[in-house]
């Protein structure tokens, strides 16, 4: 059982495997936020990684294409 099923704080968070400190942390973090907002921020997070893989395949394909172009011409 959990939280809204009669537990205490402390029992429904060692019942999903976190601490204290990590519950004081993440109500510090997103405490005051609401659940659209917390969706919006993953979203904004998975397009920051999705952009920086593309960046550093860009980065690598830079010097293959720098080396190409002195060869062809």
């Amino acid at each position: 059982m959990l939280q809204g099923q009669r537990d205490t704080v402390g029992q429904a968070v060692r019942q999903i495997g976190m601490t204290r400190q990590m519950l004081y942390l993440c109500s510090m973090l997103y405490g005051g936020m609401q659940r659209s907002q917390l969706a919006q921020l993953k979203e904004l997070g998975n397009e920051s990684h999705r952009l920086r893989c593309a960046m550093s395949d860009l980065t690598l394909d830079k010097p293959i294409l720098t080396e190409t172009s002195k060869r062809n011409f």
